[in-house]
């Protein structure tokens, strides 16, 4: 394991693909009684494999280590049956998320810290490229402030 990412490629023993069509379960209760979430279905179909993401992130090591970007990735998520992996990062300056789904749909959530100012932008992930494109535009946000174009900026005025 590499010091900017916490967790492995492998995420820590969990298989990176998502597997055989996942069944329905019987729904689960929670302490009130109340139905819990149900997690699996077999009706999505795999556009966008999610393997690429923990290799997209590692292949950027060296960048992330001198932006001293901290990387915590997620296991492959079920999500009400449309499958989801999640790698959060933290600096200095920034923190974040960047979430891929298995029908190619991603987002980049980010807030500066000094300020309260995020950008957020949705991306239709078609292959790897894309996602390296994404994660190039995350760097270079963080290096030299870059907005990527179709980005949404504001800030957050919360107690402030």
């Amino acid at each position: 394991m590499r010091p900017h990412v916490r967790g492995t490629a492998a995420f820590e023993g969990v298989p990176l693909k998502p597997g055989p069509a996942l069944r329905s379960a019987p729904t689960a209760r929670d302490a009130d009684g109340l139905p819990g979430s149900l997690s699996q279905c077999d009706s999505q179909p795999v556009t966008f494999g999610l393997e690429p993401f923990a290799v997209g992130v590692d292949a950027k090591a060296a960048i992330w280590a001198k932006l001293g970007v901290v990387w915590r990735l997620e296991p492959i998520s079920p999500n009400y049956g449309k499958p989801v992996v999640r790698g959060v990062f933290e600096s200095v300056t920034w923190v974040g998320d960047v979430t891929v789904w298995i029908t190619g749909e991603a987002e980049l959530l980010t807030f500066r810290l000094a300020d309260g100012w995020n950008l957020n932008k949705h991306y239709d992930l078609a292959s790897p490229g894309d996602l390296e494109i994404a994660l190039d535009e995350l760097a270079a946000l963080i290096a030299q402030g870059s907005v990527p174009d179709e980005a949404v900026t504001a800030w957050d005025t919360r107690g402030h």
